[in-house]
This record gives C-alpha cells, structure tokens and sequence, in this order.
C-alpha cells in the first residue's frame, strides 16, 4: 500500500508538471503578442488581423522550441525577436510554410538563450514573386557536383549568363559539402510573350564563405541538409546581384523589408567568423549542446490567442529599438 500511494503521488506530480507547462506557454504567447503590438504602434504600423496571426504562428513556434527542449523561461531573452516578429509578420512570411525557423541558442557571453526569427530561402522566393516587377513565372535551382555536366552560356538579349545544360552525376553524395563545386538559381521571367532566364551561377568559393559566415550552431544544418543550406545561398545571390534593382516595395513596408535584409546578410564573412570562434570557446568544455533550428509544424493559434488575452499579466512597455545601419551588399556573387 505505501509504495502504491509513493507511486501515486510520483504520478499525480508528474501531472501537474506537465499541466503546467502549456499555462506557462499560453501566458508567454500572450506576453510577446503584447510586445509585438506596442512595438508595432511604437514604430507607428500596427497590425492587421491577419497580421497579427502570422505573428501567433511565429511566436508557437518559440514557445514549441522552448518547451519542447524544457528551457527555463526565465533564462529566455526575447527582447531582440520582437521586433523581428513585428517586421515579417507584416511582410506575411509564414513560418507554417517553411518560408521562416525559429533560432533558439545559448549566448556564451550573458548566458541566456537568445531567440531569433531566420528568413528561408522559401520565404526569398515568396518576396521575389511579391514585389519583383519582372514577370517571374518560376524557379529552378541546383547544386553542381564533380562529374555533373554543366554548361552556361551569355543571353545577348539579357546580357546574363544563362543556364544551357546540367546533367547530373547520380554516383555521388550529392549532399556532401565536398562533393558539390557550386550551384545556380534561374527565375524564369515571362518577356514579350517568352520565358527569359535571369539566372545566377556561384562557384564553391561563394559557398564557402556562407558556410564560414554562418553561426556555430548552424554548421550541423549544413551537414545535415546541406543542399538545402547551399540553395539558400543561391537565392539569396540571385536576389542580391541580379534581381534587387527591379525590386518594388511597398512605401508602408520598406522599412521593416530593409531590416530583415540586413538581418539575413551573410557577406561580412570577417565578423561572422570573430563571432562564431568566440562562441566555441565560450561553450567549450561547457557541455551546452548546440541545438539545430527547428522549422514550425503548422498549428492553429487563433483560437488559443483569444483564450489566452484575457487571463495573462500586462508586460512592461518596451523601449523602441535604434534603427540598424544597412548594409552595402557587393555587387556580385563571388
């Protein structure tokens, strides 16, 4: 009898644990809803009802990561990700599309785990077709491995290089970073009633100075999906070098665009590099893991938003945040 009721009592507390792991979420998403918005009317662009959902998803997925890895909230600094909630919930990226992750990682420097909201190459794509005002039809994209064929060839009429063959050597890992030797994007833009290429080639050079850029706890991503990683880095050089100047934001939405631009800058490759080496030796020998950012599975937080308004504390205001310095992107991809 007295173990039944030890085991009974084990159970019982078990329960109350993990019922109050959802309270502690729901009073979290709450909290940072409420922050996104005031930094929204601080910044004077509130939101949209739909806005406002995109920023529930992003901030589920947080809440997901957090507690899912059973992160002590209390050691979770999320002052920097509010603003970043704020900018692509207006620009409607959804995490719930694979177009944004969620990047929670220990800081070797203030201890706390720091949040951050990272753009996917999916979420590029989406911008490109958005506001591009070339005709963009589709995409096709992909890396190039040793013994692939591959061909390119000038566009008189585009002054571009232009994509003529690419066939692929199947005998190799194809996603292995020592295998692949570059990689290609092409928009297909449709132009006097023809698709026309506006492509970009990068060689492995170019890939290699995104993977030296990236932060330590993103080099197990590029092991582990690193087509997808090298991918990335095309579209973003084909948004950066050959499709930016047709570019066509709107007014209302420049500014938060601009930001997530620079969020998302992978050049300066010199000061990624300083940070990623401090980082290693402020977790070395710590025996901290560094976790890989998870992507979003699809939830619906409408419904737990409504729930959640009314019974959740008020947080603090928050300050606005100084605007950041953009930066100047070089004028070719390698």
């Amino acid at each position: 009898m007295q173990f039944r009721r030890k085991c009974m009592n084990q159970t019982q507390n078990e329960e109350k644990k993990e019922l109050k792991i959802p309270d502690i979420g729901k009073k979290a998403l709450h909290n940072m809803l409420v922050q996104v918005e005031q930094f929204a009317s601080i910044e004077n662009t509130p939101l949209t009802a739909k806005e406002k959902a995109y920023a529930a998803d992003i901030v589920m997925a947080i809440i997901k990561q957090v507690e899912e890895r059973k992160i002590d909230w209390r050691e979770v600094d999320v002052k920097d990700v509010v603003g970043q909630i704020k900018r692509y919930a207006r620009l409607q990226l959804s995490i719930t599309e694979n177009e944004l992750y969620v990047d929670v990682r220990k800081n070797g420097k203030t201890g706390k785990f720091d949040v951050a909201v990272k753009k996917q190459y999916q979420g590029i794509d989406k911008e490109l077709i958005k506001w591009c005002s070339k005709s963009i039809v589709r995409f096709l994209s992909g890396v190039i491995c040793q013994g692939d064929e591959f061909e390119t060839d000038v566009d008189f009429e585009t002054g571009l290089e232009k994509v003529v063959k690419h066939k692929k050597n199947n005998s190799v890992d194809r996603n292995k970073l020592e295998n692949i030797i570059g990689a290609y994007k092409i928009a297909y833009v449709l132009e006097d009633g023809k698709l026309v290429q506006y492509p970009v080639v990068i060689d492995k050079n170019r890939i290699m100075r995104a993977y030296n850029a990236s932060p330590t706890n993103e080099k197990p991503i590029w092991k582990a999906d690193t087509q997808r990683m090298v991918l990335k880095t095309a579209t973003w050089c084909l948004y950066n070098y050959v499709l930016k100047p047709f570019m066509s934001i709107p007014v209302e939405l420049k500014q938060d665009w601009a930001k997530t631009q620079d969020e998302m800058n992978f050049d300066n490759v010199v000061e990624a590099e300083v940070v990623a080496q401090e980082e290693v030796k402020q977790l070395a020998n710590t025996g901290e893991i560094v976790d890989i950012p998870l992507e979003a599975e699809e939830t619906d937080t409408l419904g737990e938003v409504e729930q959640v308004v009314e019974s959740a504390e008020e947080p603090q205001p928050i300050k606005q945040q100084e605007p950041t310095k953009q930066t100047v992107a070089r004028n070719r991809p390698f």
